[in-house]
This record gives C-alpha cells, sequence and structure tokens, in this order.
C-alpha cells in the first residue's frame, strides 16, 4: 500500500509496486490482481467539496473477491478471512478490532425507551 502511494512520475505506479494488473469485466478499466477484493464501479457524479478535494460518487457493477471472503449465498462477508485495514487519517491505519452488533431502533423504539413524551 505504502508503494502505490508513492508518486512514481513517469512509470506506472502498478508496475513499481511490482503488482498484476488484470482487465475489468464490465469496466474497461485495470484492476489489481493481488487484492484482497475490488470492486468495478460506474461514475455517477463527482462534487467538489472544497477547492482541493473532490467526492466521486459511483455505482457498484462488479466485485472481484479472493476465494472465502464472500459467502456467495448470503453474500456476507468472512472478516476472519478478508482481514480489512482502515485508513484513519493522515499516516495512521488501524487493523479491524472484534467487530459488535448495534441494532438501529425505529424511532417509536426509541421513544418509548428515552421516557420523552411525543406532542
Amino acid at each position: 500500500m505504502s508503494a502505490r502511494s508513492t508518486p512514481h512520475p513517469g512509470t506506472s505506479e502498478i508496475d513499481a509496486a511490482g503488482l498484476t494488473a488484470l482487465p475489468g469485466v464490465s469496466i474497461p478499466v485495470p484492476r489489481i490482481a493481488e487484492a484482497a477484493a475490488s470492486l468495478e464501479c460506474r461514475h455517477y457524479q463527482t462534487l467538489q467539496v472544497s477547492p482541493e478535494r473532490r467526492l466521486c460518487v459511483g455505482e457498484v457493477v462488479y466485485l472481484h473477491a479472493r476465494a472465502g471472503i464472500v459467502d456467495p449465498a448470503r453474500m456476507y462477508v468472512n472478516l476472519d478471512v478478508y482481514r480489512p485495514v482502515a485508513r484513519l487519517f493522515a499516516n495512521l491505519y488501524a487493523p479491524l478490532g472484534k467487530p459488535f452488533t448495534l441494532v438501529r431502533q425505529t424511532y417509536a423504539e426509541w421513544l418509548a425507551s428515552s421516557g420523552i413524551k411525543s406532542g
């Protein structure tokens, strides 16, 4: 990941990092063969959020995943196999800790449990 983020003027970042490019299935853009997972996306919209920052929004049209990462019958990600790393900010990264479930309440459930009277 570090080699990929280093500028390589005049040369392919993929080649410089010793990675392999494979053609996309639905989108004519290459993907990295060594990636545990990759998404092929169709561009929807780009938003300029500041003079230096843009946010690109797209539609996922194809998923590539290393064997064992996604249960194809249930479409669930096996986190023990995937082991994602999160980018926090600047140069800080972190492994994913133990996942937990947080069930979202409806407004009516929240209101009933909060003691607040509506109306």
